[in-house]
């Protein structure tokens, strides 16, 4: 009698229960995506898992794919989703890869898969790209996402981007330190850049970039493309402002270093009070060594460019047009 009464006050899990423990710590750590081939491992037998969508405990995703009613959805949910139904080789890639990686400028909702030419793949909702060669050094690992690498990405956005946003993207990745100009140029060369739409842009975008140079935003870029489109000179970007003893003072966005002339953007984060007043010391000692200093934000590239040119060709000691 005491037994029963002691298997009564702590019962033995289920077995139910423990085939949920069982599907939740696979499920888990892919974002609460399984497949149909994880469950049956699990032990769970093809009426089990029939009956477990009847009850929407499971909801499909892609033939065999599944995720776990009620854990919260994701784009990374639907990529691991889209991962485990393309199977071995395939990644991540293009627009999707840039909105996991972060890419300055880069929106996308929308899964992409790269798996190799000559394999017949078609998902719902998914945009697959075949391509030629996708070795080791062209995809990398981010938590359950396998992704074509920050470089490879890059070169696989060259022929979807226009110029402007494929700079942006690449400014973005480089000044994050998610690759480098080097790594760039052999992704390049391991994708052939012969007859590759985009390659010859994006190689010269390259080209351009000095290597130490930390790239600036794409609002900076958008204020120089702004300036060059008006016909004025190209100036420096993130110039380094020193001495008359070659002590460093500053670095600025954009300048013109003969005509002593520094132009900064301000984003957001230049409202903040902490950030103003760290500002003011450092525009008196670029100030102090002769420079004169323009300062711009993203209401005067929207409301008043022309205005801005102006400012900047009068700066620069030119006749108005």
């Amino acid at each position: 009698m005491s037994a029963l009464r002691a298997s009564m006050a702590t019962p033995s899990p289920r077995p139910g229960r423990r085939m949920e423990r069982a599907i939740s710590r696979i499920a888990a750590p892919q974002l609460g995506v399984i497949t149909r081939s994880q469950l049956l491992g699990a032990g769970l037998g093809p009426s089990a898992i029939t009956r477990l969508i009847a009850k929407g405990r499971l909801i499909p995703v892609h033939r065999g794919v599944h995720r776990l009613n009620g854990l919260p959805k994701s784009f990374e949910q639907l990529l691991v989703a889209a991962l485990l139904s393309g199977g071995p080789g395939t990644a991540i890639s293009h627009l999707a890869a840039a909105v996991v990686f972060g890419f300055e400028g880069i929106a996308s909702t929308v899964p992409e898969l790269s798996v190799l030419e000559g394999r017949k793949l078609r998902l719902k909702g998914v945009i697959v790209h075949r391509v030629s060669a996708l070795g080791p050094r062209d995809v990398c690992r981010r938590g359950p996402l396998r992704l074509t690498t920050p470089a490879r990405t890059l070169v696989d956005l060259a022929g979807l981007l226009p110029p402007d946003a494929l700079e942006d993207a690449i400014d973005s990745a480089l000044r994050r330190g998610l690759t480098s100009l080097p790594t760039l140029k052999a992704a390049i060369d391991r994708r052939g850049g012969r007859g590759v739409r985009g390659i010859a842009t994006l190689q010269a975008l390259i080209d351009a970039r000095t290597p130490g140079n930390t790239p600036g935003s794409s609002k900076e870029n958008e204020l120089r493309r702004l300036l060059v489109s008006a016909g004025l000179p190209a100036p420096v970007t993130q110039h380094e402002i020193r001495d008359e003893r070659g002590r460093f003072v500053a670095r600025v966005d954009l300048a013109y270093p003969e005509q002593r002339v520094a132009i900064e953007y301000d984003g957001g984060h230049h409202a903040d009070r902490r950030q103003w007043e760290s500002d003011l010391p450092r525009q008196n000692r670029i100030n102090n060594v002769g420079y004169h200093v323009l300062r711009y934000c993203k209401r005067d590239l929207n409301d008043r460019p022309s205005e801005v040119v102006d400012e900047v060709r009068c700066a620069i000691g030119l006749s108005p047009t």
